[in-house]
């Protein structure tokens, strides 16, 4: 049997503090799952993206381009603020972003490897709010996504046998 596989980009987010926020308040954090996800749906729709699969606080999603990955995610953060912005403060809440680019196997619609599992490795890098892009991503993106980035140099990631910058 052939394994199908191919070049995507991943972006892995996840809604900062959702377990103490669960642990607090069970309606209020399901609450919040909602308009989060409602937030990734949106912006992975606009951007030709591909929600794979909701891992209760997160979501893993995939992007023929990583150029609309990190498009998706400014606009994630973009529609958490302006919710942020209208919604009581008992409803506020944050993500985190995490994106690369990687050769990814695919399997019974859902995508497996090296590429997935740096994205979900980098997102807890980033700032609540903010999104944390591999050099991979970077250097695909530069010139043709006006974005302000921090070199957070190379780091040793669980389980990844090479340092990821």
């Amino acid at each position: 049997m052939t394994e199908e596989r191919r070049l995507a980009a991943i972006m892995f987010c996840d809604v900062c503090s959702y377990s103490r926020m669960m642990g607090e308040d069970e309606s209020r954090a399901l609450a919040v799952i909602g308009m989060a996800m409602s937030c990734i749906d949106s912006a992975a729709g606009l951007f030709g993206g591909r929600v794979i699969k909701k891992l209760g606080d997160g979501a893993l999603c995939e992007f023929p381009s990583a150029v609309n990955a990190v498009r998706c995610a400014l606009e994630v953060q973009r529609a958490v603020a302006d919710h942020n912005q209208s919604a009581p403060p008992d409803q506020h809440f944050q993500m985190r972003i995490g994106i690369h680019v990687g050769d990814v196997v695919v399997a019974d619609g859902d995508i497996l490897g090296d590429g997935v599992n740096i994205a979900s490795r980098i997102q807890p890098l980033a700032e609540p709010g903010g999104i944390c892009i591999s050099r991979d991503v970077f250097d695909l993106v530069k010139s043709r996504v006006s974005i302000e980035t921090v070199n957070l140099g190379p780091h040793d990631l669980k389980n990844i046998s090479r340092q990821v910058d």
